[in-house]
């Protein structure tokens, strides 16, 4: 007998709603039930305690932030603890830098006590993306999603090989071929440099008609009820706050060194294709 696909739980932290579009896109290729949904996007749902995930696939979204799991997500990650359940681990990318985080996200799912059978990376508006710097804008696109079909129907087709007696198991370990497998991940992130080179979104008081929409997107509680100022060292430079704001109240301005700009620009010029592993 061989396994059969029942249920899905997604789990992902997803400031500007790319991961979880692609995360419930997941779900709904592979045909299978979503037995509940854990969105630790927002600061007081990342306060609860998870005891257990349930499903028979626990699908695992972040975006990526400088190259790494957003340091908010990581934190939560660590304190949820696997039971052997298959999982895939999926990181958005804006279009420019993968860095480590698919290998790092992997990692920690498995130190968790899941058991990965698949890792992809696809791309996503990135968050300093605006009219003026229109950075991967309309992504993810129709071509996106049918290379995300694509991999839905190869990691179908792997899970159907999988006994459904775990003790006649004989999958293969799952690895990636990591370009520097001896990477310290306790070493602190450096995903906060990026507030060196792009402001907290500044709000445009004519414009705004205090919604208070903005305040309940920061996923780090950032911003002020009262004022609706942004805590520039709080701020993690999503952009959740741009992305929410109806009356275009809140502004993007980049600082970006000469280097990083260059890396920028001609990010603009190239598309960045979907890797998967299985």
């Amino acid at each position: 007998m061989y396994m059969q696909l029942k249920s899905i739980q997604p789990l992902f932290f997803s400031p500007t709603k790319n991961t979880k579009k692609y995360c419930l896109r997941i779900a709904y290729y592979l045909g299978s039930e979503i037995s509940s949904i854990i969105d630790l996007t927002l600061h007081e749902s990342r306060k609860n305690s998870i005891q257990k995930v349930n499903g028979d696939l626990i699908l695992v979204g972040a975006p990526i932030y400088s190259g790494r799991i957003p340091d908010q997500f990581l934190q939560k990650l660590n304190s949820i603890k696997g039971e052997n359940q298959l999982c895939v681990a999926l990181v958005v990318n804006g279009n420019v830098n993968l860095g480590k985080a698919l290998e790092e996200l992997v990692w920690i799912l498995k130190r968790q006590g899941f058991k990965v059978i698949a890792a992809a990376t696809f791309t996503g508006r990135h968050s300093f993306s605006y009219q003026q710097f229109p950075l991967a804008i309309n992504r993810p696109d129709n071509e996106d999603f049918q290379k995300l079909r694509q991999f839905c129907q190869e990691l179908s087709q792997k899970i159907r090989k999988i006994p459904s007696d775990p003790s006649e198991n004989t999958l293969k370990p799952f690895e990636i071929n990591m370009k520097n497998p001896n990477i310290n991940y306790s070493l602190p992130h450096p995903q906060y440099r990026v507030q060196t080179m792009v402001q907290a979104p500044v709000r445009d008081e004519e414009k705004c008609i205090s919604c208070r929409e903005c305040y309940a997107a920061c996923p780090v509680n950032a911003i002020d009820f009262n004022s609706l100022m942004v805590d520039d060292k709080s701020c993690i430079r999503c952009f959740a706050c741009f992305r929410t704001c109806k009356s275009q109240a809140r502004q993007i301005t980049l600082n970006l060194p000469s280097n990083s700009r260059k890396r920028f620009e001609d990010a603009l010029r190239i598309r960045m294709e979907p890797q998967w592993y299985l």
